[in-house]
């Protein structure tokens, strides 16, 4: 082989090598986006789809229900949806719609981030909380203007976003996850009005949209911080967007665009957190738009966090999850501190966990609540919950000997889950 051979060959090459490096690096990029991977469900007239945000591909994920996924599953395994005013459980894998709760007409409900508790608004203008499966319906709270519309479960399960007041007059409001403490966040103008309140996986943003009325501009999708400061506008079109959804990551926000009624926008788009790129991502079939306002779709419900593996049940009794009244133990005691674990897959219990438990003061007074037993059980060492494999759970024995009277904040730090699984209780 000549040199001029031996030189044109070793160009090609370094020319095929850095070929590979863009194409491979392009790919790279790609797949290194936190998202991939996650679906929008998009509600319609005929069915549930499941969008990908990326390729735009729609198929069917359940044709039993359709209109209003609310919530996907932590292990993103089933949707949280309502139709005919009932609440189901649907199954991705399969379509297979699950009868939840018919015990009232059901209109909007949420998941919580952990998938253990429903939050549900009544067509009685009364806001509920039961179990996953349906069981443990509790009223938190009613009022004759108070629709409770569309409630949020914040990520960390203590408080609950929803929008309310007079029809066709509503803002975001907030309340704690027992119902008490409600606070209004929004105040608009211009015969516009706030709806659709959606929290970022971190829990310090929420994303609404701005519903316009008579003589009002199109609606629009704002952000603001969880207490409701720093308002910001995130949209300027001139056609309507409504229906924000986080990412998994934070990073994104998908959203209704279209006509100039929020139920219009038939269009699913994609942008930024903060409002940059925005772009098309699908648009729904005519032949899955019908309702009362012409061309009406859909809920979207963006899937959330993957969890690994499992789903944490929540803490057991003798400790009360809200929205029961807290529980109250007497200075000197053992609390038994237990939760469980269950396979994502199977619902087989999970024992090879590591968890760590961490206590923290939150309040000087005792509030009124369950006086719970007295118990004299051997306190546990160290920080670690251990795993009983009988019952099935994880528990640590906490000594209560060095506590004052108060309100404490328990905490069950499980090893490589983000989640800050806790609960209040009281010592008196």
């Amino acid at each position: 082989m000549t040199r001029t051979n031996r030189l044109f060959m070793s160009c090609c090459c370094l020319a095929l090598i850095l070929g590979m490096v863009l194409v491979f690096g392009s790919l790279s990029a790609v797949a290194s986006d936190p998202d991939e991977g996650s679906i929008i469900a998009a509600g319609t007239n005929t069915c549930i789809r499941g969008l990908d945000p990326f390729t735009g591909a729609a198929p069917v994920i359940s044709s039993q229900v359709r209109w209003c996924p609310f919530a996907w599953s932590p292990d993103r395994t089933w949707i949280l949806c309502e139709t005919g005013h009932c609440l189901y459980r649907v199954d991705v894998g399969t379509g297979t719609a699950t009868l939840i709760n018919n015990a009232r007409e059901w209109w909007y409900a949420d998941l919580s981030w952990d998938g253990t508790r429903i939050v549900a608004s009544a067509a009685t203008r009364e806001l509920y909380v039961m179990n996953s499966d349906g069981s443990g319906l509790t009223i938190i709270a009613t009022g004759p203007d108070a629709s409770f519309w569309e409630p949020r479960w914040s990520p960390d399960g203590t408080k609950i976003a929803y929008h309310s007041g007079p029809d066709g007059a509503t803002e975001i409001w907030l309340m704690n996850a027992d119902g008490t403490g409600a606070i209004q966040l929004t105040n608009r103008v211009n015969g516009e009005q706030s709806c659709h309140a959606a929290w970022s996986p971190d829990g310090s943003k929420i994303a609404f949209s701005t519903t316009p009325g008579l003589g009002a501009p199109p609606g629009q999708i704002w952000v603001m911080n969880a207490d409701g400061s720093g308002q910001q506008q995130l949209t300027s079109f001139p056609t309507n967007n409504a229906l924000p959804t986080w990412s998994p990551s934070g990073t994104k926000i998908a959203f209704r665009h279209g006509d100039t009624h929020w139920a219009d926008a038939n269009q699913v788009w994609v942008m930024n957190a903060d409002g940059s790129n925005p772009h098309w991502v699908w648009t729904c079939p005519p032949e899955e738009r019908s309702g009362i306002f012409g061309d009406e779709t859909g809920l979207l419900a963006w899937s959330r966090p993957a969890r690994a593996g499992y789903v944490f049940v929540g803490f057991l009794p003798p400790i009360n999850m809200p929205p029961q009244p807290m529980s109250v133990f007497k200075r000197g005691s053992t609390i038994p501190v237990k939760f469980r674990l269950l396979d994502s897959a199977t619902g087989a219990p999970v024992g090879d966990a590591s968890a760590r438990i961490r206590i923290e003061r939150v309040a000087d007074g005792v509030p009124s609540g369950v006086n719970e037993p007295v118990y004299s059980t051997q306190p546990d060492g160290g920080d670690s919950f251990r795993y009983d494999p009988e019952a099935g759970q994880y528990i640590f024995n906490l000594s209560t000997k060095s506590l004052s009277l108060g309100t404490y904040r328990i905490h069950a730090a499980i090893s490589g889950d983000p989640t800050d699984y806790w609960v209040d209780v009281a010592i008196r």
